[in-house]
């Protein structure tokens, strides 16, 4: 292969540049020119660009002195998808980020799909959706939109309220509790509206809570038909003693 007419390289192996000029040395960099192909370590490419090593293979995109974020794209007729690291380091005013968008020709601009962030510290987080770090509220992961799962397993440290049917616990009586929704207008131990409208709602916690009223619910509906028998019984007995007095 001839390099700018300068010399025949080893046939289909791109030439080495040593600094001055291009040396006749055989590099692991191999073209197949009549499929359009480039190979690292290999002479077969199976792709227009094929990197294939014995060991691990690992492809570098920029170097530590870059001043620009190293990109990498995929693009088709319709778009392309491109992967981008921020230039930052990382830090808790700029955390180092991989984010990952969409540019379409038909709306233009990249469109935030998911952001990786490190904050220098140790910890990272994730988003999706968007590439602002804002909608995540402390949390590890956020996503601008809904979730959509088949199933979802929450390990929620506070206890589960089985104490709720032990002996001892403490349950309010109707009009206690009555009282208590006429003064605070929502149930002991339920966040109010403005709480979760501040805070958001915590599925764990929350859940936990609804499974403690409606333990306590239960315990209200069995007293409840206790008296309803204690009462049925008094009557069918005053029924009685009226049948026979005619």
């Amino acid at each position: 292969m001839t390099v700018n007419g300068l010399f025949a390289q080893t046939l289909n192996y791109v030439p080495k540049w040593n600094g001055s000029a291009y040396s006749n040395t055989v590099t692991p960099i191999f073209e197949d020119a009549t499929n359009s192909r480039i190979g690292i370590g290999t002479t077969s490419p199976a792709y227009r660009l094929d990197v294939s090593s014995s060991a691990v293979t690992t492809v570098q995109i920029g170097t530590t002195s870059s001043t620009g974020n190293p990109n990498l794209i995929f693009k088709g007729s319709l778009g392309y998808w491109k992967v981008s690291k921020s230039v930052s380091a990382g830090g808790s005013s700029a955390p180092s980020s991989l984010d990952f968008t969409y540019n379409t020709a038909v709306y233009g601009g990249d469109h935030p799909i998911m952001s990786m962030y490190y904050n220098g510290s140790g910890t990272g987080c994730v988003v999706i959706g968007t590439n602002t770090t804002s909608i995540l509220g402390g949390c590890v992961l956020g996503v601008e939109g809904k979730i959509g799962a088949r199933e979802l397993i929450i390990s929620n440290t506070s206890p589960f309220p089985d104490y709720v049917f032990k002996t001892g616990y403490k349950l309010r009586s109707l009009p206690e509790l009555e009282a208590y929704i006429k003064l605070h207008s929502h149930l002991p131990g339920v966040p109010t509206a403005e709480e979760i409208k501040k805070n958001g709602l915590e599925v764990g916690s929350m859940t936990t809570t609804l499974l403690q009223k409606v333990e306590e619910l239960t315990l209200q509906m069995i007293e409840m038909n206790k008296k309803i028998e204690m009462l049925e019984k008094a009557n069918g007995q005053l029924k009685a003693q009226i049948k026979a007095l005619n």
